[in-house]
């Protein structure tokens, strides 16, 4: 039997302090970073909020090389293991704390968000009490950060309007939930959809497509869980990569069909959730032509190109040309059946 570590070897260094512990943990908390230290204690002291007494926390540092080290070890009591190593990026920082994990139940955690803890204990119990459940995606407020001020500001509410089933169409995730830190995982469902995409920079709405296709059971729960603040950071102001991946996530999704439904390219951006994001509706118009080239006599060619990856990058990229070129601003700009600036009701019901 391996020896217990000598007690002044900090917690990072102590895989799992299996040492000390026989029960089975309940919940993995997932932390991945990088540079990020001035946020990081913030984050941490979140943390301390959620954790019970059978949860674990696993911080993955992609090497940072300013004080995060420093961070991690004046919160080292609930540190349970802490690796520092170059990574690819974020999903690649994810990616190595769920292989570490241990518990039943998975979060992750942003290294500048905020949760809710009443939010997280009634999700947790919510899938302690239907094991059935294999994911729930929760609500939470959509926020940004002004570095010349120094305040935040709520943007909108990011929830599932009633009346709406999470898996009745795959564009709610574009359109309404979009943001990951409402995901919490069952350990289950790693083995049917896997890890995260680290070609993507937007991994959560990846993954949350991927939920729903492969045919878990993938539930919305109405109750506010997290708050996410866009910083000058975040990589969801770096509007080419974030619109080349919705682009690749509308193509592997099989989304396209609504076509049928949609109008005009307006009611096209509408029903993809492009209306919603920069030059999305560039991108609507793009799709909506080129579907109906698709459906003419060049349509096995170009259906072939629609489905590879490098139509993806394509698409993104006249898209850009189109939306810079010959787009007067706010062009076909929809009306939303939903008011997100409005507080919903978090009534707790499962959807």
């Amino acid at each position: 039997m391996r020896d217990a570590p000598a007690p002044d070897v900090p917690a990072w260094d102590t895989p799992a302090r299996e040492a000390n512990r026989t029960d089975r943990v309940r919940v993995s908390f997932v932390l991945s970073t990088r540079n990020r230290a001035d946020h990081l204690d913030r984050a941490l002291q979140n943390a301390r909020e959620l954790m019970g007494a059978d949860d674990e926390l696993i911080i993955v540092d992609g090497g940072s090389t300013d004080g995060t080290a420093e961070v991690v070890r004046r919160h080292a009591d609930i540190v349970t293991q802490f690796v520092s190593e170059p990574d690819t990026g974020e999903a690649h920082g994810f990616n190595r704390g769920l292989l570490m994990a241990r518990g039943r139940i998975i979060k992750l955690l942003g290294d500048d968000d905020y949760l809710y803890p009443e939010g997280m204990r009634r999700a947790i119990a919510m899938l302690e009490d239907h094991p059935e459940i294999d994911a729930l995606m929760c609500g939470g407020e959509a926020c940004e950060f002004d570095p010349a001020s120094g305040r935040t500001r709520l943007v909108e509410y990011r929830f599932l309007p009633p009346g709406m089933h999470l898996r009745d169409d795959v564009t709610h995730v574009l359109r309404y939930t979009q943001c990951g830190l409402g995901l919490v995982l069952a350990r289950r469902v790693l083995e049917r959809v896997g890890l995260f995409d680290t070609s993507f920079r937007a991994v959560d709405t990846d993954y949350m497509v991927r939920l729903i296709r492969s045919g878990v059971d993938f539930r919305y729960y109405n109750v506010k869980l997290f708050r996410h603040i866009t910083h000058p950071h975040s990589g969801q102001n770096r509007e080419a990569e974030s619109l080349r991946d919705r682009a690749r996530v509308l193509l592997g999704s099989g989304a396209f069909p609504r076509i049928d439904e949609a109008r005009s390219p307006s009611a096209l951006a509408q029903a993809l959730g492009l209306d919603r994001v920069p030059r999305g509706e560039a991108l609507a118009l793009l799709i909506w032509y080129a579907e109906r080239l698709r459906r003419g006599r060049l349509g096995f060619l170009l259906s072939w190109m629609a489905w590879g990856t490098r139509a993806a990058a394509g698409v993104f990229r006249v898209c850009r040309g189109v939306a810079r070129r010959i787009l007067p601003a706010g062009m076909m700009r929809g009306r939303r059946d939903v008011d997100l600036a409005v507080e919903p009701e978090w009534d707790g019901s499962l959807r």
